[in-house]
């Protein structure tokens, strides 16, 4: 066994692993969902993510509408899977806590009447 044949490969293979156990750290997306207009939402990475979501909106109140196109998740503990469909009153400060299956869409309409800002990371 020489270190060329098994170590550069197992050196690359650790560096792999650990970039994708770390990366899901530095992930972090600002949304902003304009009213009466849709915003499609994806998970681009290849594994399931949990991601939290901090509100902010000038308004005392918005309805947010979220629909399942592709996958599944949770949004606030509650389970979506394809098709399904959900309304959520957010407020200046609320933190939603979603998790997303690889791969999964929701489409958010916001349904309020100023733009609501996600800042959302893992």
């Amino acid at each position: 066994m020489s270190i060329s044949k098994y170590g550069i490969p197992l050196c690359f293979a650790c560096t792999l692993f650990s970039n994708t156990l770390f990366a899901d750290e530095a992930l972090s997306k600002t949304y902003e969902f304009k009213p009466g207009k849709i915003t499609h939402v994806d998970n681009p990475v290849f594994w399931k993510i949990t991601i939290s979501c901090k509100i902010k909106t000038s308004d005392n109140d918005d309805l947010l509408l979220g629909v399942m196109k592709k996958k599944s998740g949770k949004i606030n503990g509650i389970p979506m899977k394809e098709g399904d469909s959900t309304s959520l009153v957010v407020r200046n400060g609320d933190v939603l806590h979603i998790v997303a299956d690889n791969g999964a869409r929701v489409d958010v309409t916001n349904n309020g009447q100023s733009t609501v800002t996600a800042k959302c990371s893992t």
